[in-house]
């Protein structure tokens, strides 16, 4: 359901700072009320230092499934096409001893767990499709049958399928193909759904047992995938010195008799009077024989120690109450390891303590999230599946580097909440390049957790109104920008862009580029920016550029359509909402110290919201009709415009016509589109390094991180006017051989898929011109939003009209905007 995301992306935009700006007027900038995380990160350290080096195990180059067995260290390659390999070495990478395991297109192996002999358990899990008669059938030949194995052509260019089992004729659009062959037009896979219908699936698992030369020597169908009550699922399987093999599945916790090839439940997880009913509970080996469980409890992930004696888990530890990407992983020293989005910890059972270990930013290791294919061979060194700078994995030795022996550095601090890849990716090669500087990653979602989603947030900006300023701040759009600016903490870098060598003479997207400076002066660097707008039938406009509310409620009325409806789904919140944010300085201007909200507008916006439900209910999204736009029951639909290619979307799929970008209805006459920046990078004013933190900030402007930009618009020109350019074309992909795949587009409505073709010029023109026009911006202000939703329930209860709201709403943001700008 498309709308549905577009509309949780706009209502998720108010979340996260009411406490925020209420504190504004209190805090003094000196005053840093103790320690904050970005206090923590400038100081520094040198203990969480590990140097990285490549092993040379085989010719594969990604893992999984690493093990210490001993004094050797086991891993599982992925299959070549005909097998997988089982490499096991000494942790220097010497002694390297490996063993093919047959694998088919149709199977695949996993959870490797290895005894004292190094005998290895796993699961074989098969998948396949199976006649009324019983026979296996061969995927591609079905697709030959279909007339779909050679591409075949039909009379008219089209390649066709029946649509049998479906109820309608599937049409893929013939490609041209360049004449060096270097191009495979990738075509949809008819038939590919009428498998399932036509023909019965199946998926098989086994427990299978390989001794160290690779014979097996053990082979039990633990479900055969057509009994619904023989279903089988792994969560976890470890080997246990004195009780063997133990697996965690949907059937519980059991061990394993080799003996008998029998299984004892020693833990029910399936019992609705067990506290554990329905966990998927994952098993891990600690060390020293310890068994250790992790599962997902009222308050997030749990981690508890397994006695497999008695079958019960320990209470768990207070360590994971902070919502974060945990890994767990076994090893020598430490009871557990864990990794986190920031490195390695070693978890002490006894002290319920972490103690950190590694840290990925100092250890300039490019990745941020946790690492699951890992092992411990001692505190000290790891071996690890980890990616190079262009993401290709291989298997690594990490080992600490003495403290001694770590060059100093001075830090430079970049914080923000959910720091996205491509930034830590910037960073981390900015740390590899530079002598003098390191730039330490503070990344507040860590404080977020079950019982508040927004901790980090509201803490980054708690500590920023505080004065516990970062060198560089990452926001993602709702912190209160214009604030900051006003309150004069960020650094105009509008004289080191006109400076720079490589930037000065280049060519930004005008309009937006201008829209996010505050007058001459560049207190924020944005990359990229979307454009939040409102999208209706070409045909319904009657020639209109943009909409009034009166017009928008006139033609509501005269298409026979109800409030309810002609949003598509839509609640009083989010009207409001986007008539809040789309109003510019109309009804709050930071600048003036002033604010209009006992106007006709903002009562009229307050009635038209009325109309609307309280809220989307889940019986209404099972009743809602995803063709309402193509059929005329709905009109207006609230569009996230992420670059050219949503446009045909909207255009093939969603409407099924010509549309008209009209911006959210108002009264001021003009487009009310909203520029949306993706992040914005600001500079603190008071920060030490100015120079050196423009040395980072300017790479957001340079080729290869504006080239990186698919999915917004970026704010180069040039890389605007190339991305509009590649827009005209179908999806593409180049595989390890250096050949261009082509592919095609849908969009489904229900069951019917509707195909959406590349963007013709006037479809790049209508885009373009429409994207250059704009000049309005998101500026989220959370408390202006809290005091509107809060005095605005009071009419659309009923208990007060919307003049004596709206009076109460003029009084209460006057105060505000005039004690906090």
């Amino acid at each position: 359901m498309k709308r549905k995301s577009i509309i949780t992306r706009g209502i998720s935009l108010i979340a996260s700072t009411a406490l925020l700006l209420g504190t504004l007027s209190g805090c003094s900038l000196g005053d840093k009320g103790g320690s904050s995380l970005v206090d923590e990160a400038a100081k520094g350290s040198k203990d969480y230092v590990f140097k990285s080096e490549k092993l040379d195990i085989t010719d594969a180059s990604d893992y999984s499934n690493i093990s210490i067995v001993g004094d050797r260290i086991y891993a599982a390659t992925y299959s070549d096409g005909e097998n997988i390999t089982i490499c096991s070495f000494n942790s220097d990478g010497s002694d390297i001893k490996t063993v093919k395991i047959p694998e088919a297109d149709s199977e695949s192996h996993g959870d490797m767990t290895y005894d004292k002999d190094g005998n290895m358990y796993c699961i074989l899990y098969k998948y396949y499709y199976t006649d009324d008669q019983g026979n296996i059938v061969d995927f591609e030949e079905h697709l030959d049958e279909e007339g779909m194995g050679d591409g075949a052509d039909t009379e008219d260019g089209a390649v066709s399928g029946d649509g049998e089992g479906s109820g309608e004729e599937i049409i893929v659009t013939e490609e041209e193909t360049p004449a060096d062959s270097d191009v495979i037009v990738d075509k949809m896979v008819v038939g590919g759904d009428e498998m399932e219908e036509d023909y019965n699936y199946h998926e098989e698992q086994y427990l299978l047992k390989f001794d160290a030369s690779g014979n097996e020597l053990l082979n039990i169908m633990l479900s055969d995938g057509q009994d619904e009550d023989n279903y089988f699922s792994l969560y976890g399987m470890v080997y246990d010195d004195t009780h063997g093999l133990i697996l965690s599945s949907n059937r519980g916790i059991q061990k394993f008799n080799d003996a008998d090839q029998s299984f004892t439940t020693i833990a029910e997880t399936g019992d609705s009077s067990d506290e554990y009913d329905g966990s998927s509970i994952t098993l891990y080996s600690g060390f020293d024989g310890q068994i250790f469980a992790s599962l997902w409890g009222d308050h997030g992930i749990e981690l508890r120690s397994f006695d497999p004696e008695t079958g019960k888990l320990s209470d768990p530890s207070e360590q994971f109450k902070t919502y974060d990407d945990y890994s767990f992983f076994g090893g020598n020293g430490y009871d557990l390891y864990v990794s986190k989005t920031d490195g390695f910890y070693g978890y002490d059972k006894g002290k319920d303590t972490l103690t950190k270990i590694l840290d990925f930013v100092d250890s300039d290791i490019s990745i941020s999230y946790a690492v699951s294919s890992v092992v411990a061979v001692s505190d000290q060194e790891f071996i690890a599946n980890l990616p190079d700078e262009s993401y290709n994995y291989s298997l690594c030795r990490l080992t600490k580097v003495p403290a001694d022996q770590v060059k100093d550095k001075t830090i430079i601090t970049l914080a923000g909440s959910n720091i996205d890849y491509n930034v830590r990716d910037m960073i981390y090669k900015y740390n590899q390049t530079s002598d003098d500087y390191k730039i330490k990653i503070v990344d507040y979602s860590k404080l977020d957790s079950e019982d508040d989603w927004q901790a980090g947030a509201t803490q980054f900006n708690l500590d920023i109104v505080s004065g516990n300023v970062p060198d560089i701040m990452y926001f993602v759009n709702d912190e209160p920008i214009d604030s900051y600016i006003n309150k004069g903490l960020f650094l105009d870098l509008s004289s080191y862009l006109a400076t720079d060598p490589e930037l000065k003479d280049v060519e930004f997207v005008e309009n937006a580029f201008e829209a996010f400076k505050t007058g001459d002066k560049l207190y924020q660097v944005v990359p990229s920016f979307y454009v939040n707008t409102l999208a209706a039938k070409t045909s319904n406009m009657a020639g209109l550029d943009v909409l009034t509310l009166k017009d928008c409620k006139e033609m509501i009325q005269q298409k026979g359509v109800s409030y309810s409806d002609s949003f598509g789904m839509i609640a009083k919140d989010t009207i409001m909402y986007y008539g809040l944010a789309s109003s510019g300085n109309k009804f709050v201007d930071w600048e003036n110290k002033s604010c209009n909200f006992n106007s006709d507008g903002f009562i009229e916006l307050l009635e038209f919201a009325k109309e609307f439900p309280d809220e989307i209910t889940e019986d209404m999204w099972m009743d809602y009709d995803e063709a309402c736009y193509r059929t005329g029951n709905a009109l207006y639909s609230i569009v996230y415009l992420n670059g050219f290619r949503p446009y045909k979307r909207y255009v093939d799929g969603t409407f099924g016509s010509d549309i008209s970008l009209i911006g959210f209805p108002n009264e001021m006459g003009v487009n009310c589109s909203i520029l949306t920046p993706n992040a914005r990078f600001a500079v603190s004013a008071q920060t030490k390094y100015p120079e050196e933190c423009w040395k980072l900030i300017r790479q957001l402007y340079l080729d290869e991180y504006q080239d990186s930009i698919e999915y917004d618009f970026p704010i180069r020109k040039d890389k605007f006017d190339a991305l509009a350019k590649k827009s005209m074309e179908k999806e593409s992909w180049v595989d390890d051989d250096g050949v261009k795949h082509y592919e095609e587009e849908y969009y489904w409505i229900g069951d019917t898929q509707i195909e959406v073709k590349p963007l013709s010029q006037q479809d790049v023109d209508t885009v373009k011109d429409f994207v250059e026009s704009l000049t309005l911006t998101y500026s989220p202000n959370e408390e202006v939003n809290n005091i509107v939703n809060e005095e605005a329930a009071a009419y659309f209860k009923g208990q007060k009209t919307a003049q004596e709201v709206a009076e109460i709403i003029q009084s209460r943001v006057s105060i505000f905007v005039n004690e906090n700008s």
